[in-house]
């Protein structure tokens, strides 16, 4: 009676003997791929730990964006804001970065 207890689905492969041995674990896409049926992609290792620095990285630089845009009173630099802010996007949406922090 396969199935009424366990999960049967394809597990991708990975198995650990303890999860300490991942070191760190970040989910970085989650989609359905059929009906009822979702996917996640997810790095261990040092390829998680890349996506936390890449992470800090991204929001230290949305925060001194922030920062630049809060102090310009005037309005007067707002079309350089406006394209850093595109830039900024079009890294984090290209970026390997967790889904949730």
């Amino acid at each position: 009676v396969a199935g009424t207890e366990t999960s049967v689905e394809f597990c991708g492969g990975t198995h650990l003997h303890q999860s300490g041995h991942m070191v760190d674990f970040v989910i970085t896409t989650e989609e359905a791929i059929a009906k009822g049926i979702r996917r996640i992609v997810a790095l261990t290792g040092p390829e998680a730990i890349k996506a936390l620095k890449k992470t800090e990285l991204l929001e230290g630089e949305l925060n001194a964006l922030k920062a630049t845009i809060d102090a310009d009173k005037t309005g007067a630099d707002s079309r350089e804001h406006v394209k850093k802010i595109v830039e900024l996007n079009e890294d984090v949406s290209q970026a390997v970065i967790p889904y949730v922090k």
